[in-house]
């Protein structure tokens, strides 16, 4: 069943039935979806999701980049800056990866904002991006865009998945940063070194992504975490 043939009126009753859990995640006629511990998240997130015929997201990580947009949005619309307050960026969701993290956002107890992209997309696209967004939890928060504020998805790391001692993998935050200076060009990219944070072996806590590369020996790093996979 293609997402975006769902009438919007029956749309979570469609997202939660067993006919379109079996096709979405492809699940084997011998297995019970309800069972599956991914699906069962995947349908307590979506019910408690308030449905809207479009959503705006807040897209902190890949999604700064224009071009990842497609794997997980196909109908994701008006990418743009946005403000996120009182939030920094850091790399510690891991998921079965011990040593490589990709980025998080936890509030801070001071007045900080942070670079933001925002994206469009109708309500079909929702089960896409939950699916894409397991290692996380869903939250609603306002970003400020220009003159206005606007109500947006934002996802947060699932305490399960966190993992302070990780590092980044560094195609993963090429793909960030070159997002940002997309956006928002050099006030974009200076933004992102220093209102996002990483482990480093080097100091032996959390420091800045600014202070981090200084001290990251990059040819070495694209060989040990395969720089071209992404």
């Amino acid at each position: 069943m293609r997402l975006n043939q769902i009438d919007f009126n029956n749309a979570k009753k469609e997202w939660t039935s067993e006919k379109f859990l079996r096709e979405f995640f492809q699940v084997k006629k011998n297995e019970n979806p309800f069972n599956k511990y991914y699906i069962k998240e995947f349908i307590d997130t979506i019910s408690n999701i308030p449905l809207r015929h479009e959503y705006t997201m807040v897209g902190y990580g890949s999604l700064l980049n224009e071009k990842d947009i497609p794997r997980t949005l196909p109908s994701g619309k008006n990418h743009r800056l946005g403000i996120l307050n009182g939030y920094k960026r850091i790399f510690n969701v891991a998921g079965n990866v011990n040593d490589i993290a990709y980025l998080n956002v936890e509030k801070v107890p001071y007045d900080l904002q942070t670079y933001v992209a925002l994206i469009d997309f109708p309500y079909y696209e929702l089960p896409n991006i939950i699916a894409r967004e397991s290692l996380y939890d869903f939250t609603e928060v306002m970003i400020q865009e220009q003159n206005k504020e606007t109500q947006s998805l934002m996802v947060v790391g699932n305490n399960y998945f966190v993992n302070n001692y990780a590092t980044p993998l560094l195609n993963y935050l090429h793909l960030c940063i070159s997002g940002i200076k997309d956006l928002a060009g050099k006030e974009g990219v200076d933004n992102f070194l220093y209102t996002t944070y990483c482990y480093s072996q080097y100091h032996g806590e959390q420091v800045t992504i600014n202070e981090y590369l200084k001290h990251v020996n990059l040819l070495d790093y694209m060989v040990r975490r395969e720089y071209i996979s992404r």
